[in-house]
This record gives structure tokens, sequence and C-alpha cells, in this order.
């Protein structure tokens, strides 16, 4: 498959919890925009299904509910499409962790400098899996620069036995 074909199945097969949510959200927004495709080109049809696809992540990125929003933070990094750095990069402030992670990991695969400069931001998030994530994001993409930024999230305060 080529990318911009993968970009439909993978924001529908993240998670299927989430994606069948999405899908039934986001039905009348398909279904109305899809009719015009049988009389097409191949890749007449492609354009048509990715502008479709990015229209049905910003609008799920805006759901109330917050698994929704970490699934199409999630489908726009797997994605890998320029477009959707500013939605990753506002969903790397999302009230709900699993968002924030998935952003910011997302925000690695299609921007790596947008995603150092996340990473530095949320070093001191609450979740300490988005620390995590964002000190490893720190560490891949730093260079040599970064190794004492680094090295202070290496302490460890767990009393040895």
């Amino acid at each position: 498959m080529q990318e911009q074909e993968m970009f439909v199945f993978v924001f529908f097969s993240s998670r299927r919890r989430h994606t069948r949510l999405v899908r039934d959200w986001s039905s009348d927004v398909c279904s109305s925009d899809l009719m015009g495709f049988a009389d097409s080109r191949p890749d007449a049809v492609v354009k048509k299904i990715r502008a479709t696809s990015l229209v049905v992540l910003q609008k799920a990125y805006q759901n109330e509910r917050a698994f929704v929003r970490a699934a199409a933070a999630r489908a726009a990094g797997e994605s890998q499409d320029l477009e959707l750095i500013p939605l990753l990069n506002k969903a790397t402030e999302d009230v709900y962790p699993t968002a924030r992670l998935f952003a910011l990991q997302g925000l690695q695969m299609v921007s790596p400098a947008d995603a150092l400069k996340a990473a530095r931001r949320m070093t001191d998030d609450t979740d300490i899996w988005v620390r995590s994530a964002a000190v490893e994001i720190l560490a891949d993409e730093g260079g040599p620069e970064v190794v004492d930024e680094v090295r202070v999230f290496l302490k460890s305060y767990d009393v040895p036995m």
C-alpha cells in the first residue's frame, strides 16, 4: 500500500473501541463526501479520501470524549502527514494523558524538530508515561548537546534493598 492509501486504513484500525465511536460519529461526514468517488480516476479518489480523512481527524480531535481525541492524535501521528503537525502540537496539551502521549509519539514520527521542542516542555508532565516518553524523545532526537539535560532524569529515587 502506498502512504496515501494507508491513511484511512490506519485511522480506522488503530483501536477497535475508539474507531467504532469515531466511525459512528463521522459517518455523516464520510457518506456525503464519498458519493462523488464513483466517477473519479483512482488518483483523484485517493486525494479525495485523504482530504476527507483529514477533515474526519480534525473533527474527531474536537470530540468531548478523551479516548476519541487520543485515537485521533494517534492516527495523526501514524499518518506521518505534515499538515497534521498543528493538530499534534495542540494534542500535546490535551487534558487526557493518553492523548498527550500519542501526540508526542506522533510528532516524533512526523517532525523530530517539533517533537524535541514538545519533549523539552513535557519532561515535567503530571503523567509518568508522558514524562518517560518525553525524556526518551529528548535523548533520541537531541543529540550530544542534550546529554546534561537527560542526565538529570537518570537519578533513581528508589531505595536500594
